[in-house]
């Protein structure tokens, strides 16, 4: 139950992309997916190089957060994809983190708490 909220262009490096949905805890994730995948990682053979970030609400926070908004804790991906949405495959990485950062605002904004988790990615 995974909705895309905003991404960059396919052709852009670096590559962004926000994304909503639910841990197999139930915990509600937030996602920023960064790479870099220029020349220089394509010739060199290493693949890409970025990272992700997950923002993780657990599973009580996000029914407050989905009662805060009026929707079943269900329909909570649609409702952040809703308010933060945009159009995909046009924006530039700068934009694309702004986005992830307004959702979080809007987060810690309606007193809801969150644990960060950054993951290295690449096959180097």
């Amino acid at each position: 139950m995974e909705e895309l909220i905003v991404d960059t262009h396919d052709d852009y490096d670096p590559w962004a992309s926000v994304s909503v949905g639910f841990g197999d805890d139930r915990s509600f994730i937030v996602e920023l997916d960064s790479s870099s995948d220029g020349p220089d990682e394509f010739f060199s053979g290493r693949g890409g190089s970025g990272h992700i970030v997950h923002a993780v609400i657990g599973y009580e926070d996000a029914v407050s957060l989905s009662r805060r908004l009026g929707v079943r804790l269900t329909e909570l991906p649609a409702a952040i994809a809703g308010r933060f949405g945009g159009d995909l495959d046009r924006h530039t990485s700068t934009y694309v983190e702004g986005v992830f950062h307004d959702i979080l605002g809007f987060i810690e904004g309606s007193g809801i708490r969150y644990r960060m988790k950054r993951t290295p990615k690449g096959n180097s």
